[in-house]
């Protein structure tokens, strides 16, 4: 049995009918745990493996793993795939960009001759930072990443120089905190901090209080449902619902990847 817990908006039923004939099981939308489910194409929510004990696949639509526990995983063989792609890595960037101009135009401000800071230079942030580099649009442009080998180029500097940055950009692929008090404290007045990468990678009651006292200017994100905020700093956020990736092509990309790594996972 197969277990389908996202919100398929491209393929549809009869296709999910197709596959499993010929897998020769069937699928289930029931968000709960059955001891004969196999493969789960998943969301961003978490599972208790403990309730799966026959689960091979587990196929993410999404590049996020951190909602799956890949150490069990590991240890029980369960296979897990995530569906990187061009399609994905574009709408999140062009999303990204966007969000920046259109807080700064609401604004009255502008990006020309502001330094940008990037933490995180994978896909999404590397090309994010193409794009700025390319355009010639500001001022300084710098990038922080403990992973890259590049170490050495003369855009790659340290996290307290990211720090100096009128606007910071978010783009790590884990869910660690990288931006807290002691990080915004050595930020400089009037900084925009946007986060397009995790929750956990930004301490928003740090940052709230950095509104609150003038630090900050600015938070862009695109992570989880947007709370409720105060209306004396609403105007300073720019918070959507994780619908950077909600293109159509993006999501044809993801779903269909989605399903052919289920199909690989369980063949093998």
């Amino acid at each position: 049995m197969i277990q389908i817990l996202e919100d398929l908006r491209v393929i549809k039923d009869e296709d999910l009918a197709e596959v499993c004939k010929k897998l020769n099981t069937v699928y289930t939308k029931s968000p709960f745990p059955h001891l004969r489910i196999k493969g789960i194409i998943l969301d961003t929510r978490k599972i208790n493996l403990d309730e799966y004990l026959n689960l091979k696949v587990i196929s993410r639509v999404g590049v996020g793993l951190d909602n799956i526990d890949l150490e069990e995983c590991n240890k029980r063989r369960i296979k897990v795939y995530n569906t990187p792609c061009d399609e994905l890595t574009n709408s999140v960037v062009e999303f990204t960009v966007m969000q920046i101009l259109n807080f700064l135009r609401k604004n009255n401000d502008v990006l020309f001759n502001k330094t940008v800071g990037i933490i995180g230079k994978g896909r999404i942030g590397g090309r994010v930072f193409d794009i700025f580099y390319d355009a010639k649009m500001v001022r300084n442009l710098y990038y922080y990443d403990i992973k890259d080998m590049h170490k050495f180029s003369l855009n790659h500097c340290s996290k307290e120089t990211i720090l100096e940055s009128d606007i910071i950009c978010i783009h790590i692929s884990g869910n660690e905190e990288v931006i807290g008090e002691k990080e915004i404290k050595d930020m400089k007045n009037g900084v925009i901090i946007v986060n397009m990468a995790r929750e956990g990678c930004v301490n928003i009651e740090a940052v709230l209080n950095g509104i609150r006292d003038n630090k900050i200017s600015g938070y862009i994100t695109d992570v989880d449902a947007p709370p409720t905020y105060r209306i004396d700093i609403a105007n300073k956020i720019l918070h959507t619902s994780h619908i950077a990736s909600n293109t159509i092509s993006a999501r044809t990309a993801m779903e269909n990847l989605a399903l052919q790594n289920l199909i690989k996972g369980l063949k093998e």
